[in-house]
C-alpha cells in the first residue's frame, strides 16, 4: 500500500519533535493513529495502516494510538507484523495525535474481526506499551519467530483460543533462534484455551520437532496473571519450549487460575528448565504470591514428564523471596487429586528423558492447601524428583544464608478434602512415591489436619528407595493420624529420616510414627507426646535410633534413647525453647550449622554437664541469654 509521509523523530527527542509536523531526525519514525486519519497530526487512521509503514522501514520506529475513538475503543482487530527490519515499539494512551504524555491505556478488541489473535507477530524485536488487547478469538497475542517481545503497562484480558494454538493470552513459539521475553505492570486475566496456558504459554513449535530454540522469560514488577483457564493444563502459565523463566519484581501474583488438567498457576514440562520464583514483597493486603488456583495436580504448580517432549535434561524450579521478613506463599491452592501445592513428576530417567526435576524453596510458605489424595502441600513422585526447601540441593543457586524469620519455611493451616467436602483417609501433607525425595530443613509445621504429616510409599527398586528427610523442624499443634507413616517391604523400600527436631503438642488419634518393616532414622530430636505409642511396630533392622529424648510409650534399650520431660519454657503458650533445667541441653558433639530460627548451635550452657559435648537436641539451641533470663518472652505465636 502507498506509505504516506511520517512525522520523523529521534527517539532521544520524541518530545521535541511530536510538535512539529517534519523533523530532519533520522533514527527512527514516530507514526501517529488516531480518529482523524491524517487531520490534525494523525499519520493513519488504522492501526494496521502504521504498522505497514513501519515494516516499509528500515529504521527504529514507534506506533503512538490514541484512544479517541468511536466507543473508546479499535474493534475488530487482527493485526499482523511480519517484515520488522528494525525495532518497534507500539504505545497507547495517548489523548489525541498531538498528545505526547500517554495515560491508561488504548484498547484494541479483536471481537467481531476475523477469528485470530488481537496481534500476531512473526519474527522481530518488539515492545508494546499502554494496549489493552481484549476479546480475541484466537488468543490475545501471538509471537512466532525469533527475537524480542517485552509488554509493559498494558492489560491482556477476555481473549480465548481455540485447539489449534496454545495460550488464551500470549503464546511465545521460539523459531530459528531464541526469544527473550519480558513483561512489567502487566494484567493477564480472564483468558481462556481448550489446551495449554490459560494466560502465557512458551510452546514448542513442533512435538517431534528436532531443534528447540531457548526463551528466557523475565516478569518484573506488579505482574498478575489470574483468573485464566486451560482445560488441559497450565491454567496461569504453561512453560513447554527450553525455558529459563525468571521472577523477581514486586507485586507478582497469580490466583484464582484454574484447569481440568495439572498445575492451576503454572505447568512445567519436562525438558531443560531452569526457573526460578523468588519476588520480592507481594501485592499490597494479599495474602499470598500464588493464591486460590485449582487443578487436577498440582493446585499451584505441577512439574510432569511428557512422553512426547522432544529433549531431556533437568528441570529447575527455585522458589523463594528477596524479602526474608514477606516469605513467598502458597495459599488456598487445591488439586483434586495430588499436590494441592507442588506435584513434582520424573518417573524415570533413560534414553532422551536423561535427567531430573529439582525443586529448591527458600523462605517460602504453604498455607492452607489442599489435595483430595495426597500431598497437600507438596507431592513428589518418579525415580527423579527432588524437592529441598532449605537452597542448598544440586543445582540449586538461591541464597544458601539461612532464614533467621520465624515465617521463614512454614507449612500450616493445610487440610485434606473430597470434592464432596469430606475429610480424605489419604490427604497427608508430604508425600513421596517411587523414588522420589523430599528433604525439609528449617521447617515450620503446624495447624495442620491430615492424616498423616509424613508419608512414603517405596519403589520397587531397592537400591533407589523412597526418602523423606525431616532435619530442624519444629512439627507442633497438628490434628493427624499419625506423624509419619510408610507403606514399604523389603522390595518396596523406603526411608524415613528424622534429625534435630521437636514433635510437641500435636493431637494425634494413632501412633506417633505408623512404622512397617522399612528404614527408620530418628536422631537427636524431642518428641513430646505423652500417652501415645511411639511406633506401630518393631523396627527393621535397618533403622537406626539415636540421641532422642521421648515421652511416649515405648521401652528403650539404647542408652541414649531415653524418656522424659523435655523442659521447654512453657508449652501453654508454645514457646518451645529449652528452659535451663531440661535434660536435652549439652547432649550432643559440636559441630557445623544453625538451629530452627538460624542462631547458632553448639551453645554451651557453662553449668550443665555435657554428655557428649555442647549442642543440644531438637530444634531450638537454648542460648545463654535465654536461660539465663526471669521475664518469660514468648517466641513462637
Amino acid at each position: 500500500m502507498p506509505v504516506q509521509t511520517p512525522f520523523k523523530t529521534c527517539a532521544m527527542f520524541a518530545l521535541a519533535c511530536a510538535a512539529l509536523l517534519a523533523s530532519s531526525c533520522a533514527d527512527a519514525f514516530i507514526y501517529t493513529v488516531g480518529r482523524s486519519g491524517t487531520a490534525n497530526n494523525c499519520s493513519f487512521a488504522t492501526v494496521q495502516a502504521a504498522i505497514d509503514a513501519a515494516e516499509a522501514s528500515q529504521e527504529d520506529d514507534e506506533i503512538w494510538i490514541t484512544r479517541d475513538v468511536p466507543g473508546g475503543y479499535y474493534q475488530n482487530q487482527a493485526l499482523v507484523i511480519s517484515g520488522l527490519r528494525g525495532k518497534l515499539k507500539i504505545v497507547g494512551g495517548f489523548d489525541d495525535c498531538r498528545d505526547v504524555t500517554p495515560e491508561g491505556v488504548t484498547e484494541l478488541h479483536g471481537n467481531g474481526g476475523p477469528r485470530g489473535s488481537v496481534i500476531d507477530i512473526y519474527h522481530g524485536n518488539l515492545t508494546l506499551s499502554r494496549l489493552r488487547l481484549t476479546r480475541g478469538e484466537g488468543g490475545g497475542m501471538r509471537y512466532w519467530g525469533s527475537g524480542t517481545l517485552v509488554i509493559e503497562d498494558s492489560i491482556i484480558d477476555r481473549n480465548e483460543s481455540d485447539y489449534l494454538f496454545l495460550g488464551g493470552g500470549v503464546t511465545v513459539t521460539p523459531m530459528f533462534g531464541p526469544v527473550t521475553f519480558t513483561m512489567n505492570r502487566t494484567e493477564v486475566s480472564d483468558n481462556r484455551t481448550p489446551t495449554f496456558g490459560g494466560g502465557v504459554a512458551f510452546r514448542v513449535p513442533s512435538v517431534k520437532s528436532k531443534s528447540l530454540h531457548p526463551v528466557t522469560a523475565r516478569f518484573g514488577d506488579d505482574v498478575r496473571i489470574n483468573r485464566n483457564y486451560a482445560a488441559e493444563g497450565g491454567g496461569g502459565i504453561f512453560a513447554q519450549a527450553q525455558t529459563t523463566l525468571e521472577i523477581s519484581g514486586n507485586g507478582f501474583q497469580m490466583q484464582g487460575n484454574g484447569t481440568l488438567g495439572d498445575g492451576g498457576a503454572m505447568l512445567v514440562e519436562t525438558g531443560a528448565h531452569t526457573i526460578t520464583i523468588a519476588p520480592g514483597s507481594r501485592v499490597a493486603g494479599s495474602v499470598g504470591t500464588f493464591v486460590g488456583n485449582e487443578a487436577w495436580n498440582g493446585g499451584a504448580i505441577a512439574l510432569r514428564q511428557s512422553d512426547e517432549y522432544p529433549a531431556g535434561g533437568d528441570t529447575v524450579l527455585q522458589l523463594g523471596s528477596s524479602n526474608l521478613a514477606d516469605p513467598q506463599l502458597f495459599v488456598a491452592n487445591r488439586a483434586h487429586n495430588l499436590g494441592g501445592g507442588l506435584f513434582i513428576d520424573r518417573p524415570r530417567v533413560q534414553g532422551p528423558l536423561d535427567g531430573a526435576t529439582r525443586v529448591c524453596a527458600f523462605n517460602a510458605g504453604f498455607e492452607q492447601n489442599d489435595a483430595a489424595q495426597g500431598g497437600s502441600a507438596v507431592m513428589a513422585a518418579g525415580s527423579s524428583a527432588f524437592f529441598r526447601n532449605d537452597a542448598h540441593g544440586s543445582g540449586c543457586t538461591l541464597p544458601p544464608t539461612p532464614c533467621t524469620h520465624i515465617s521463614c519455611n512454614h507449612y500450616t493451616g493445610h487440610k485434606a478434602r473430597l470434592d464432596n467436602g469430606q475429610p480424605s483417609a489419604i490427604g497427608n501433607l508430604f508425600e513421596v512415591v517411587g523414588s522420589a525425595t523430599i528433604q525439609l530443613f528449617g521447617a515450620r509445621i503446624s495447624y495442620n489436619e491430615v492424616p498423616a504429616l509424613f508419608f512414603t510409599r517405596g519403589t520397587n527398586t531397592p537400591l533407589i528407595p523412597s526418602r523423606l528427610g525431616v532435619d530442624t523442624a519444629l512439627i507442633y499443634a497438628n490434628t493427624v493420624g499419625t506423624i509419619a507413616m510408610t507403606q514399604c517391604t523389603p522390595l518396596r523400600t523406603c526411608r524415613f529420616e528424622m534429625a534435630a527436631s521437636t514433635i510437641v503438642a500435636n493431637t494425634l488419634s494413632q501412633r506417633v510414627f505408623e512404622n512397617a518393616a522399612d528404614h527408620f532414622d530418628l536422631k537427636e530430636s524431642i518428641i513430646d507426646q505423652p500417652g501415645r505409642d511411639l511406633f506401630a511396630a518393631s523396627l527393621s533392622t535397618t533403622s537406626t535410633l539415636a540421641h532422642l529424648l521421648y515421652t511416649s510409650n515405648f521401652v528403650s534399650g539404647i542408652p541414649s534413647v531415653r524418656q522424659g520431660s523435655p523442659g521447654f519454657m512453657n508449652v501453654a503458650t508454645m514457646d518451645y525453647r529449652l528452659s535451663g533445667s531440661s535434660q536435652a541441653i549439652d547432649n550432643l558433639p559440636a559441630r557445623g550449622g544453625v538451629d530452627f530460627i538460624g542462631r547458632d548451635r553448639n551453645v554451651d550452657i557453662p553449668w550443665r554437664p555435657n554428655r557428649l559435648g555442647p549442642r543440644d537436641l531438637g530444634a531450638v539451641e537454648a542460648q545463654l541469654w535465654e536461660v539465663d533470663e526471669v521475664i518469660f518472652r514468648s517466641g513462637f505465636d
